[in-house]
């Protein structure tokens, strides 16, 4: 599709420059400064209506290295370049074939071109991708009546997919967040993590008690916990195999305080709380990168690290002089061991690029 790409950078990004002491589990790490920008300016006048996301959710990498993009709001999957330019825009509101009622996660069938969609209403539909074009393939759902929502999701095989689910509801309005194996017949065959009942008991073992971000690395899981600094990977039967703990004083010491900077004029201090930003799994280095808890809505920083050992391998800092971004979830681009970082800006529901500009520099 011919177009003008609109394209604008927020500013020039720069180190994060913070002060006071240094973690010891970073002492050694590479840190490399970034600059970044958005694909397309979500406010120009002749916005084409496939930019025009409106609550995006989740970003991929394709098997083609195109991103792909589940635009909630308007019901529909957008497939696009790195560069901004359009390849597809797959389904439309409505519970048929291929349809959407509010598309929330996104998977791949490793090594296939197979995209896997969980929609709000409990459904998973299978597409299977071509270079700008895809066909819907079938769909189905969990046999758990009283599974409402995914809070994120992992594809294993053809077959099978990991899902972080709050389910059986309990009266005081806390949610029993699990992990799940599920099968395409609708069956679920692992389960493991906090479980609630309807009379608000908790029963069962619990060994994931909160609700977080997936990924499968290999024959393992990894999980990034959303309300605490800390990811692990763990079996497929919930024991903890590695582990990393975010040690950031700088932010830990600006949340104690009170409201970071940059956040006066936000709504509370929840949204700087949440720590599981990001999460994506780099085969071709074996690497996890983690989108980190903002110092603020300027400052920001992405970890790579070992996909076995959960160690950090490296930081990329990035500082937005210009409009503040609030970044979400994180697809990670691996072109000849150069790498670009795509998230999605709730602030603007658009795609933000960070790309490295500098050397790797010993702390």
């Amino acid at each position: 599709m011919n177009r003008l790409l609109l394209t604008f950078v927020t500013g020039l990004l720069l180190p994060t420059g913070c002060s006071g002491s240094k973690s010891k589990s970073l002492e050694g790490v590479e840190s490399i400064r970034c600059e970044g920008h958005h694909l397309w300016d979500a406010y120009a006048p002749g916005l084409q209506d496939w930019q025009a996301l409106s609550d995006p959710t989740d970003i991929q990498i394709g098997p083609y290295g195109e991103l792909i993009v589940s635009d909630s709001d308007n019901s529909r999957i957008v497939r696009f370049t790195t560069n901004g330019e359009l390849l597809e825009v797959i389904g439309r509101r409505g519970e048929g074939p291929g349809e959407f009622q509010r598309p929330t996660y996104l998977g791949l069938v490793p090594d296939t071109n197979v995209l896997v969609v969980a929609d709000s209403g409990r459904r998973i539909s299978r597409f299977a991708l071509e270079a700008n074009q895809s066909q819907f393939t079938d769909s189905f759902q969990s046999s758990d009546r009283l599974m409402r929502s995914f809070w994120s999701m992992a594809v294993q095989d053809a077959h099978s997919i990991w899902i972080n689910s709050p389910t059986y509801l309990s009266r005081d309005s806390r949610d029993g967040k699990r992990v799940q194996l599920l099968k395409d017949d609708g069956t679920i065959t692992t389960t493991f993590g906090e479980l609630w009942d309807p009379n608000n008991k908790k029963v069962g073992t619990v060994t994931r008690e909160n609700q977080g971000r997936l990924a499968v690395v290999g024959e393992d899981l990894v999980f990034l916990w959303n309300d605490r600094p800390r990811i692990e990977r763990i079996s497929t039967t919930g024991v903890l195999l590695a582990e990393w703990i975010f040690d950031l004083p700088e932010f830990e010491a600006e949340r104690n305080r009170g409201l970071p900077p940059g956040m006066k004029n936000v709504q509370g201090i929840e949204w700087i709380k949440n720590y599981g930003r990001g999460l994506a799994f780099e085969p071709i280095s074996s690497s996890i990168f983690v989108l980190a808890p903002p110092y603020s809505k300027r400052q920001w920083a992405i970890y790579q690290l070992s996909a076995s050992t959960l160690q950090p391998i490296r930081r990329f800092f990035f500082h937005v002089r210009g409009t503040p971004v609030g970044l979400e979830q994180l697809a990670v681009e691996n072109q000849d061991g150069k790498i670009r970082l795509f998230s999605i800006d709730t602030e603007s529901a658009s795609i933000f690029v960070v790309s490295p500009v500098t050397e790797p520099e010993r702390d």
